[in-house]
C-alpha cells in the first residue's frame, strides 16, 4: 500500500513539470492586449501586469475583468493570462491538479460571468481535448472494473488515474462509493481510503466529509443535508469545501442560472468535472446543443457512459432500499443515464420541505416523465411483492423501492392531497413500503390529507404522522380525538388490541404509535382511560407489548421500571410540589428512547478527546463541529447532551417548564405574593395613609405580574425578556457539558456499557440549570429590593401606621423566600427511593402471592439509605428474587432480616444487601442451599427474573447482565436453622 501512494504522488513532480511546460508554451499566434476589443479590458489587463498587487487586490481586478469580459475577447485574454510571460505572476489553478483541489480558495479562479461561462469552460475541454479523453478513459476503466468486481484492476485503474490525469471530484466520488461498498479488507478499499485521508477528512474539510457520506449509506441523508444547508454553496468567490458539499448534495441543477453556476463551481476543482457536469447536464436536456463539444469528446462521452454495463449488482434490492442507495451513489456515476435520470427525477422531491425549492419542483418535467400514469395515491399502492428495481426508467408499482414509492407520494400530495381514495388495507401497504413521509410532506399538506380521508383508519394514520410532523396543539387535540373515537369504536376502547390490529395490516406503522402514547399523552385521554393507575399501567403493557412484537429487551425493561416506580411512589406518598422538579423517570426515558444511541461510539472510543473550552465558545469553530457531528463521536455526544438539557428545560411534559407552568402560568406566584396583604377595603387607616397604600397595592401588582412575565425560558417569539436561558450559552456551561462527557465516558468504562447514561445526564443537567438558579434568585431579590417592600409617608409617633408597615413588610419577606425557594436545586437530583420502600413494594408483593407469608421483619444496617437512578430497580430485582424464595420455600408466617450496608470499593462504592430467612421444619439449612445451588448449576441463560425458573438461574442472570456484581448464598445451624442470599450491587445513591 505504502509503495503504491509513493508511486502515486511520486508522479507529482513529472504532472507538474509537464505542467509548467505547458504553461510557458508559446502559442501558434503571438497576441497581445491590444487585441482586446473592449477598453475597459485592457484597462483591467494592464492593472495585473502590476507585480507587487497585494494577492487580495490582483484577486479582486482578475474578478472585475472576469465579470465584464465579452465572448469575443474571452479567448484572448485567456490566451494572454495563460501562456504570456507577463502575467507568470497569476497563478492560475492547475486544470489537472497534481495536488489535492478540495480545500481553500484558489486564489485566481478563471472562471468568467455566467453568459459566458458554459461557451469558455466549452472551450477549455476543446483546447484539452486529449486530456480530457484519457481522463474518462481512465474513469471508464474504473468503472469497468466496479462493474466486474476485480478489486486489482480498480486499484489499478485508480493510479493510472492519478498518474496521467491528477485529481478531480469524479475520482473521489468513485473512491467514496468504494468506500461504501468495497470489503475493507481489499486492496481498492484501504487504498482509497488512504487517499481520502490525504484530502483532510481526519482534519474536518467539510466537503470531503459531505462527499463521503452523502454517497454512502452509514448516515441519514435528509439529516445530513440539512446540517450542510448554511454551509454548502456554489457562489462565486465560496471556498472548494462549500462549493463540493453543495455538488454531492445537489449534483443535478434544473435552472438556467443554477446549470451555470454549478458548471463553473465544477470547473473550480477540475476541467474533467466540468466536462461531466457539463456533458450530464446536456444530455438532460438542461444546456443547450449549441454548446460546442469535439467529437472526440463525444465519442469518449459515449464510452464512458456505457462503461458500467447493464449489470451492476451493489444495490441491495431485496431489502427494498436498493433504489435509495442508487440514488445516493448517483453523483458519482453522472455519465450513466440510468443514475442520472434517476437522481434528476428524485431530487426535487426527497427532501425536507423547509430545504425544497419550489422554482426546482415546478420546472421539473423528470418526475413528470417518471411517474408518468401516477395520477392518484393508489396508483402507487403495491399489488405484488416482486424482485424491486434499483435503477428504474419509470415508476412500476411492482417492483418500486422504498424511495421511489415515498417519492411518488410526496409528487402526488404536493399537487393533490387526496387520500379518499385509499383503504385501511391499502394505506398501511403504502406506508409500510415507504418511508420518511412525515418529514418528507409539509404540515399544510399532511393536514389537507388528512381532511381528505374518508376511510377512519387512513384518517388516523395521517393524523398520526401529523402529529410526529407538528407540535401544534391543534394537531395533537386532532390526533387524541382521532385515536380515542377509532379506538372505541373498532377496539372497545382496547389499546392493546388496536396496536396488534395495527401491526398485522404493517409492521413499520406501530413505532409511530408507541412512541406518541407515552403517559403524558394517554392522561390527556379521558374516554379510554378511566384512572390515574390505568394510565401508566397502559404505557407500561404496551412497551411490554411493543419489546415482545420486536423482539427488543430495551421496551420491556422501561416497562419494569415504570412499574416498579409506580408502586414506590404508593409507598412514599405524592411528591412535594413546593420545590423545583422535574418527572426525572420519564426524562431519563426520553433519553433512553432518543438519545441514548447517540452515545453508543463515543463510549467505544479509547480516550474520550474532549474539545477545548476555546473551541466550544469560539462561534466559528462550534459551527464546524456541528458539520462533522456524524462523523465525530465525541461531537455527536455533545450535541446530544446540549439536546437534552434542552429537553430538560423546555418539555411541557416532564421539563423545568412544566413546573413553572404550574407556579406561573397557573397563577400560583401572583397568588403566593398577594397572600397576607390587607385589602384596602379592610385597613382602618387615615385617608391620606389609605391613599399611599392603595396606590402602592396597584403598583405592587402590576409589579408582580411584571416578574410572572420575565419567569420564563427566553424565546424569540413568546418571552423576549425572559430571564432563564434553555441554551448552552456561557462557558461555565459548556464546561459542565465537558465534564459531563468525561463523567459518562469514565463511567461506561466500568460499567461496560451505556447503562448509566440518562441517570448522569440528569444530574448534570440539575448543575447546568443551578447557574440560571442564581440568576432568577437575584432577580427575585432584585424586585423585593425595588418594590417589595412597603413605605409610607407618616408621623414618625403614628405607632398605629408604623405597625401595618411592619406587619405588611413582615408578610412580604416571608412570601419573597418562598418564592426564592421554589427556585433552588433539590437536594437530591435524580430519581430517589429509601430502600425502606423498595423492601415495602417487595414484601406486599410476596405476601399477596403468598397469603400465609406475613414475616417478622429485622433490618440491620444503614437504614436511611437512599438509591438513585436505574440502581434501585436492580435492587428490587434481587430482593424480589430473595424475597420470594423464603415465601414459597421457608417458614410462614415466619422471621426474615434484612442487613445492608455500603462498603467502598477502589473508588467506588458497593453496596450490600443480605436477605436471611428460617427454614421449614424438617427441612435443613444445608440441603436447602444445595438445591438452590443445584438449581443455579443449570446456568443464566434463557433465566426470567419476572416469573418461573429458578431464583438461582435469575441471580446468574443478572449477573451476567453486570445489574449485579456477585452474590451468594450461606446457611447456619444454629439456634435455628437459616438460609442467606447475600447480594453486592454498584452504589448509586445517598446516605443520610
Amino acid at each position: 500500500m505504502a509503495l503504491l501512494l509513493r508511486a502515486v504522488f511520486g508522479a507529482e513532480g513529472i504532472l507538474k513539470r509537464m505542467m509548467q511546460k505547458a504553461a510557458v508554451t508559446v502559442s501558434l499566434r503571438d497576441v497581445g492586449i491590444r487585441d482586446v476589443r473592449s477598453m475597459k479590458t485592457r484597462a483591467l489587463l494592464r492593472g495585473l501586469l502590476n507585480r507587487h498587487l497585494e494577492t487580495g487586490e490582483a484577486r479582486s481586478t482578475l474578478f472585475k475583468l472576469l465579470d465584464g469580459v465579452n465572448r469575443s475577447d474571452m479567448r484572448v485574454v485567456d490566451e494572454l493570462i495563460r501562456k504570456d510571460r507577463l502575467f507568470q505572476h497569476l497563478v492560475i489553478p492547475a486544470e489537472f491538479p497534481v495536488a489535492s483541489p478540495f480545500d481553500g480558495m484558489r486564489d485566481f479562479p478563471m472562471v468568467p460571468h455566467d453568459e459566458v461561462a458554459l461557451d469558455y469552460i466549452a472551450f477549455r475541454i476543446d483546447q484539452n481535448k486529449a486530456e480530457v479523453c484519457e481522463a474518462f478513459n481512465g474513469l471508464s476503466e474504473l468503472n469497468r472494473a466496479l462493474a466486474t468486481d476485480d478489486d486489482a484492476r480498480m486499484a489499478n485503474a485508480i493510479e493510472y488515474l492519478m498518474l496521467r490525469s491528477g485529481h478531480s471530484l469524479a475520482l473521489a466520488r468513485k473512491m467514496a462509493f468504494i468506500i461504501g461498498y468495497a470489503p475493507k479488507e481489499t486492496l481498492s478499499y484501504r487504498l482509497c481510503l488512504e487517499l481520502v485521508e490525504t484530502y483532510g477528512i481526519n482534519q474536518k474539510n467539510f466537503g470531503v466529509m459531505a462527499m463521503i457520506d452523502s454517497i454512502g449509506s452509514d448516515f441519514n441523508y435528509l439529516d445530513l443535508k440539512y446540517r450542510f444547508r448554511k454551509f454548502a454553496t456554489i457562489a462565486r468567490g465560496a471556498g472548494i469545501s462549500p462549493k463540493i458539499s453543495y455538488l454531492c448534495f445537489s449534483p443535478i441543477a434544473f435552472q438556467e442560472d443554477d446549470v451555470r453556476a454549478l458548471v463553473s463551481a465544477s470547473y473550480d476543482v477540475s476541467l474533467v468535472d466540468a466536462a461531466i457536469a457539463l456533458l450530464a447536464h446536456r444530455d438532460l436536456g438542461l444546456i443547450p446543443d449549441s454548446v460546442p463539444i469535439s467529437p472526440a469528446i463525444e465519442a469518449s462521452w459515449a464510452a464512458f457512459g456505457a462503461s458500467l454495463g447493464d449489470q451492476f449488482d451493489y444495490f441491495d434490492a431485496k431489502s427494498g432500499y436498493g433504489d435509495t442507495q442508487a440514488f445516493r451513489a448517483a453523483p458519482a456515476f453522472l455519465e450513466d443515464k440510468r443514475f442520472r435520470r434517476l437522481r434528476a427525477a428524485f431530487q426535487p422531491l426527497y427532501d425536507i420541505p423547509a430545504l425544497r425549492s419550489r422554482a426546482a419542483f415546478a420546472a421539473d418535467s423528470f418526475a413528470a416523465c417518471f411517474f408518468e400514469g401516477v395520477a392518484r395515491l393508489d396508483d402507487l399502492v403495491p399489488a405484488t411483492a416482486g424482485r424491486g428495481d434499483p435503477l428504474p426508467d419509470a415508476f412500476d408499482t411492482d417492483k418500486a423501492e422504498v424511495l421511489a414509492r415515498s417519492c411518488g407520494i410526496v409528487w402526488v400530495c404536493e399537487r393533490d392531497p387526496d387520500f379518499s381514495q385509499l383503504t385501511a388495507a391499502s394505506m398501511a401497504l403504502l406506508m409500510g413500503s415507504s418511508f420518511e413521509i412525515d418529514r418528507l410532506l409539509s404540515t399544510d399538506t399532511l393536514r389537507k390529507a388528512a381532511g381528505s380521508a374518508t376511510d377512519p383508519f387512513v384518517k388516523l394514520l395521517l393524523h398520526t404522522l401529523l402529529r410526529a410532523h407538528s407540535s401544534a396543539t391543534r394537531d395533537s387535540y386532532n390526533f387524541k380525538e382521532q385515536f380515542q373515537t377509532y379506538v372505541r369504536q373498532f377496539h372497545n376502547g382496547d389499546i392493546l388490541a388496536f396496536m396488534e390490529s395495527a401491526r398485522t395490516l404493517s409492521p413499520e406503522i406501530i413505532s409511530y404509535f408507541v412512541e406518541l402514547l407515552d403517559e403524558t399523552m394517554l392522561s390527556q385521554m379521558a374516554f379510554l382511560m378511566a384512572s390515574s393507575n390505568l394510565i401508566y399501567e397502559t404505557r407500561a403493557s404496551l412497551l411490554e407489548w411493543y419489546g415482545n412484537a420486536t423482539n427488543d429487551e430495551a421496551p420491556k425493561e422501561n416497562a419494569r421500571q415504570l412499574r416498579l416506580d409506580r408502586k414506590i411512589a404508593a409507598v412514599r406518598g405524592a411528591i412535594n410540589e413546593t420545590r423545583l422538579n422535574i418527572d426525572a423517570v420519564r426524562f431519563r426515558q426520553w433519553i433512553d428512547q432518543n438519545k441514548l444511541s447517540s452515545f453508543s461510539n463515543f463510549i467505544r472510543q479509547k480516550a474520550p478527546n474532549l474539545p477545548s473550552l476555546e473551541e466550544l465558545t469560539d462561534k466559528s469553530k462550534y459551527q464546524s463541529m456541528i458539520l462533522s457531528e456524524h462523523r465525530v463521536p465525541t461531537t455527536r455526544a455533545l450535541l446530544a447532551i446540549i439536546e437534552c438539557y434542552e429537553q430538560f428545560c423546555k418539555n411541557a411534559d416532564f421539563g423545568i417548564a412544566s413546573f413553572l407552568g404550574r407556579r406561573i402560568r397557573h397563577g400560583t406566584l401572583r397568588g403566593t405574593l398577594l397572600t397576607g396583604i390587607p385589602e384596602v377595603s379592610s385597613s382602618a387607616l387615615p385617608h391620606g395613609i389609605l391613599a399611599q397604600y392603595q396606590s402602592w397595592t396597584k403598583e405592587f401588582s402590576g409589579s408582580v405580574n411584571s416578574l410572572a412575565a420575565r419567569l420564563h425560558f427566553i424565546d424569540k417569539t413568546s418571552h423576549k425578556n425572559g430571564l432563564i436561558s434553555a441554551e448552552i450559552d456561557t462557558p461555565q456551561k459548556w464546561q459542565t457539558c465537558v465534564v459531563c462527557l468525561n463523567a459518562i465516558f469514565e463511567q461506561s468504562q466500568k460499567d461496560h456499557g451505556a447503562l448509566s447514561i440518562p441517570m448522569q445526564i440528569e444530574q448534570y443537567c440539575w448543575l447546568i440549570f443551578e447557574q440560571e438558579l442564581v440568576n432568577v434568585q437575584a432577580s427575585i431579590s432584585d424586585a423585593r429590593n425595588r418594590w417589595g417592600m412597603l413605605k409610607l409617608r407618616h408621623n414618625p409617633n403614628d405607632t398605629e401606621v408604623i405597625a401595618f408597615e411592619k406587619s405588611v413588610n413582615l408578610t412580604l419577606a416571608d412570601q419573597f423566600n418562598t418564592v426564592i425557594s421554589w427556585f433552588k436545586k433539590p437536594p437530591n437530583v435524580s430519581a430517589i427511593a429509601d430502600l425502606s420502600h423498595v423492601i415495602e413494594v417487595v414484601l406486599r408483593e410476596a405476601c399477596d402471592e403468598y397469603p400465609t407469608f406475613s414475616p417478622d421483619i429485622q433490618f440491620s444496617g444503614e437504614e436511611d439509605l437512599k438509591l438513585s437512578g436505574s440502581n434501585y430497580s436492580f435492587v428490587y430485582d434481587g430482593l424480589t428474587i430473595a424475597v420470594r424464595n423464603a415465601a414459597k420455600h421457608g417458614t410462614c408466617p415466619g422471621r426474615l432480616a434484612v442487613g445492608a450496608n455500603v462498603q467502598p470499593q477502589g473508588e467506588s462504592k458497593v453496596l450490600r444487601l443480605s436477605v436471611t430467612s428460617d427454614v421449614r421444619a424438617g427441612d435443613s439449612p444445608d440441603v436447602a442451599l444445595r438445591r438452590m445451588r443445584d438449581a443455579g448449576d443449570v446456568g443464566a441463560q434463557d433465566a426470567d427474573i419476572v416469573e418461573g425458573l429458578s431464583g438461582m438461574r435469575k441471580l446468574k442472570k443478572m449477573v451476567v447482565d453486570r445489574r449485579i456484581l456477585d452474590f451468594e448464598l450461606e446457611s447456619e445451624e444454629e439456634p435455628r436453622g437459616k438460609v442467606s442470599v447475600v447480594m453486592r450491587f454498584p452504589f448509586e445513591g445517598v446516605v443520610e
